[in-house]
């Protein structure tokens, strides 16, 4: 039913409906959140208002109705999985840049700026693989060159490695595969993206990174 849905205008209708039973669906049931997610900028920082404090809010008494708020839109927010700007596998530099743009200014105008780095890193891990066969895609590296700092590169790599999930032991075999892709992929983006390439670094052994 989700896919007869997907792309078309009726889209956020559904999504809300995921968000009402998002705890009796996996991530990848959540269709057509993902896709509002990925055009509407100001629904991602709506579910970020509800999780998080405000930059200068003082220390206030919860209720247990923003309590239980709270934690189910975390529980949305644990399993949303989607790029900015995605349409169809593709994402557009243009289309990326505005949902960034209107994403950084939706957290000033809820005063919470302070958590923008750390967010956007977190859902850019979830790129598409670009048209060179190289990840991330060509847009999401440009943000990243644009955009790129510590808490950004710090939640773009948990990201990276949340998604990979539990391996079967294969004597490193696996882990030493990976090493060597994320190599192939520093030396690839070295000129044009040289912050890319330190997140890469960062994604291997080969050069003390987190495996």
């Amino acid at each position: 039913i989700q896919n007869e849905f997907l792309l078309t205008d009726n889209c956020i209708r559904v999504a809300y409906i995921e968000i009402k039973y998002c705890n009796l669906l996996d991530s990848s049931d959540l269709k057509c959140l993902n896709r509002s997610l990925a055009i509407e900028p100001r629904l991602y920082a709506s579910l970020v208002a509800l999780i998080y404090v405000k930059d200068n809010q003082d220390r206030v008494d919860v209720t247990e109705e923003k309590k239980q708020r709270a934690n189910n839109a975390y529980s949305i927010f644990m399993n949303i999985r989607f790029c900015p700007g995605e349409d169809a596998g593709l994402v557009r530099f243009n289309d990326i840049k505005n949902w960034v743009e209107i994403f950084e200014t939706a957290l000033k105008e809820q005063d919470q700026e302070s958590l923008f780095s750390n967010l956007l890193g977190r859902v850019l891990a979830h790129s598409p693989i670009g048209e060179d066969g190289f990840y991330p895609c060509e847009a999401v590296r440009d943000i990243i060159e644009i955009y790129g700092n510590r808490d950004l590169y710090s939640s773009y790599t948990i990201s990276v490695f949340n998604e990979r999930g539990i391996h079967s032991p294969t004597a490193g075999r696996a882990e030493r595969e990976l090493a060597e892709g994320y190599k192939r992929t520093a030396d690839y983006l070295r000129v044009k993206y040289p912050n890319c390439r330190s997140l890469a670094i960062n994604w291997g052994a080969w050069d003390g990174g987190m495996m």
